[in-house]
């Protein structure tokens, strides 16, 4: 895939702004490139650099500049990803927007907010992973190069590339800070084994690079410093080396084991309705679309019930699955569990397993001596989970689910027992 990034002087003046990117991605078209990437609000400008607030700007026009974006990429057939601000009624997000040559839009808002983020922006809550084709993209804007927990989250979400979109310049010329994050960016490559492509604004004193690094941190291509310019390359995919294979299976025997679970809360209802509304969650838990409100809530019912309990699976601190168990008052000390659900890139890797493990130490503890639930009998993924965790089938049925479907199931059964 030819995939680039457009190096540009980012202004406080948005129409500015999209001329230089529409002059970026007809360069683009032109060389043939599949992806194209911007620097961090490439759009709007960054506040207080270019612009006074985030709450200053107008977003009228920024709404305006975005479907024109949007047009570009249907046009020329080009995925654009493009810094900018996102307005949501009083909350402003610094955002990456993923413009697709379909007609679809994906958005990713930074997470790492300090100082002047902290003061313009609300965090964002979405995990940064699209699909371009036939790659797994990962998305992360400027501050969040200096945490490997946030590219940690892509190495488990399997990415082929990732991009780093920067807003990094200076009043005066800083040659050890352009070295320092070039460092960061180089070993966020080599630890996930994962190529690197990265934009910044340019400026006399530019301190973040603009450039493509492989899975082992060597630099493939980097635009001059300072100097507007359309950076291109050819990525294709190559055989992992010998160093890179033994990096990734030492880094997979150790991906679970950040992964934990804790209560569900009320500020959870956004990622429940995210979860159960993935269309291979819905098929394979046989379950029905759902809105906001419904978990909002549902939350709410479950907190006030003492019979049931649910928790949200995390790897660090990004919620990727759910757990619910129900029964807890039953006098024969059995339990149900209701629900076990984990967003798709998580499943198969034993997250889910791990998650159940801790969920049942929970009941032991509690005094519960059974566990019981029911699965499709051709959900492979889930019983072997199950039987991972001490469960045997004992007893195949037919069920009528959530979506009206009558489905082949097994009941699953774990005894437990304090050691």
């Amino acid at each position: 895939m030819r995939i680039g990034a457009y190096q540009f002087c980012v202004t406080g003046n948005a129409g500015e702004n999209f001329a230089r990117m529409k002059a970026g991605i007809e360069e683009a078209s032109k060389a043939g490139l599949r992806l194209l990437v911007f620097p961090e609000c490439a759009v709007t400008g960054y506040p207080p650099s270019c612009i006074s607030s985030a709450a200053g700007v107008d977003y009228e026009e920024v709404i305006r500049i975005h479907k024109q974006l949007q047009a570009l990429a249907e046009e020329n057939r080009i995925f654009l990803v493009a810094g900018t601000i996102v307005r949501e009624s009083s909350l402003f997000y610094n955002a990456a927007m993923v413009f697709r040559p379909d007609g679809k839009e994906e958005t990713y808002a930074k997470r790492a907010l300090w100082g002047w983020d902290r003061e313009n922006f609300s965090r964002g809550q979405e995990p940064g992973v699209v699909e371009i084709d036939s790659l797994k993209v990962g998305i992360r804007i400027c501050y969040e190069v200096r945490f490997p927990e946030y590219f940690r989250e892509l190495y488990r979400c399997r990415t082929d590339l990732n991009l780093i979109l920067f807003y990094d310049v200076s009043d005066e010329d800083d040659l050890d800070r352009y070295s320092l994050i070039k460092g960061h960016i180089r070993t966020r490559a080599v630890e996930n084994v994962c190529p690197i492509l990265t934009c910044n604004a340019c400026s006399i004193f530019q301190t973040a690079p603009t450039g493509l690094y492989d899975r082992s941190g060597k630099v493939l291509a980097e635009a001059e410093r300072g100097k507007e310019e359309l950076l291109v390359y050819d990525l294709d995919p190559e055989p992992l080396s010998f160093g890179e294979q033994g990096r990734k299976a030492i880094s997979d025997s150790l991906a679970a084991a950040g992964v934990h679970i804790r209560p569900v809360s009320e500020e959870d209802a956004g990622f429940l309705n995210a979860l159960m509304n993935y269309p291979s969650v819905l098929q394979a838990l046989n379950e029905v679309p759902t809105e906001l409100r419904d978990w909002t809530c549902a939350i709410g019912e479950w907190i006030r019930d003492d019979d049931e309990e649910d928790y949200i699976i995390l790897d660090g601190n990004m919620p990727i699955g759910w757990l619910g168990v129900n029964g807890l008052l039953n006098e024969n000390h059995s339990a149900y569990l209701k629900m076990a659900a984990v967003r798709p890139e998580y499943q198969g890797r034993g997250f889910g397993t791990s998650a159940l493990h801790q969920l049942l130490r929970i009941l032991e503890h509690r005094g519960i001596e059974k566990v019981i639930l029911y699965t499709d009998r051709d959900n492979r993924i889930a019983q072997e989970c199950y039987r991972k965790c001490g469960f045997r089938i004992v007893e195949s049925l037919t069920g009528t689910m959530s979506n009206g479907k009558n489905v082949p199931r097994y009941r699953m059964e774990s005894c437990l027992c304090l050691k």
